[in-house]
């Protein structure tokens, strides 16, 4: 039996940075992500309006500094200036990693979790992965991802869910490297396109879709898009290594807690609707999460987790 005080279940951005947090300010503190490396990520960078100092991140996570965005389409093209970041995703994730194992935290990978066991009075007394381990915890925290481990069987989460999914490649850059350029129209077939710059000309190329038709497809129609002007002017695809990754697709949600569970992120669709980026909004709900975590253990009163979901 492994008895802890928080057990964090998955070990994306969420996840390390809550249980960074946490870890902090108490013993006990317990990750578990089914990945053998915590550093293989599926995109390698994200358009973001991160405030990095807001959670202590360095510059180093920093790709570039978007001034202006330009917006293509077929009769279109629109250029607004702005404050926003290209990040390294892989960095982002190294210096979450080195604070939470400053932070004395746990990590055990890789770890699948099958199902849960509930207390006579309904909370989650221990999670159960697939070789039959068992992780006892005072606090349960969600940071699975589209996986939803707790969320979805216990009903935060939709049980079944469209995704958005999209690929990229590393290309040759041509244009500005404080530019970056978002691409719409009826080629982009129910998403849009996407160039962000990474300096010593080297830009992401990457096309999302909410079709789920065109998921099967996405590599053959990344590729027509290339080809195709006005992309083909501004970068130059010089390999063949794509990256990927999803989002779920679902209404907004507002129930973040059951009883001893506090979900983050993904698990309960904490994408912002507009813009579509994810880290920003879910390091926040972590850093609107942790406290009421600390006050729910130290008082031994999981009623208290209800104020994360009121702030």
């Amino acid at each position: 039996m492994n008895n802890f005080n928080v057990v964090v279940v998955g070990g994306g951005a969420a996840g390390l940075y809550v249980a960074g947090m946490l870890g902090k300010e108490v013993d006990g503190v317990c990750l578990l992500d089914s990945k053998e490396d915590l550093l293989k990520v599926s995109f390698h960078t994200l358009g973001s309006f991160i405030d990095r100092n807001r959670f202590e991140l360095s510059e180093k996570i920093i790709a570039a500094n978007i001034s202006e965005c330009i917006l293509h389409s077929k009769h279109v093209r629109v250029a607004k200036r702005g404050s926003a970041y290209v990040l390294h995703k892989k960095q982002v994730h190294k210096e979450l990693l080195e604070r939470a194992l400053a932070n004395r935290v746990i990590i055990k990978n890789p770890v699948r979790i099958r199902g849960f066991k509930k207390a006579n009075d309904g909370t989650i007394d221990r999670l159960v992965d697939t070789s039959g381990n068992e992780y006892q915890g005072k606090i349960f925290v969600d940071a699975s991802g589209v996986a939803a481990v707790l969320s979805r069987p216990l009903g935060l989460q939709d049980h079944k869910f469209k995704i958005g999914v999209g690929l990229e490649y590393n290309v040759k850059y041509f244009g500005p490297q404080n530019q970056a350029h978002l691409f719409i129209g009826k080629e982009f077939r129910g998403g849009y396109g996407w160039i962000f710059p990474l300096g010593n000309q080297r830009a992401i190329f990457g096309y999302g879709t909410f079709a789920e038709k065109e998921i099967a497809r996405l590599k053959d129609t990344v590729n027509g898009l290339i080809a195709a002007p006005p992309i083909n002017r501004l970068i130059e695809k010089d390999n063949n290594q794509p990256y990927g990754g999803t989002i779920p697709i679902t209404g907004v949600k507002n129930k973040f807690i059951f009883k001893n569970v506090v979900c983050i992120g993904d698990s309960v669709s904490q994408v912002h609707p507009l813009v579509g980026e994810g880290y920003r909004f879910i390091l926040e709900a972590g850093k609107l999460a942790a406290p009421h975590i600390l006050n729910a253990l130290r008082k031994n009163d999981m009623s208290l987790l209800a104020d994360y979901e009121a702030d």
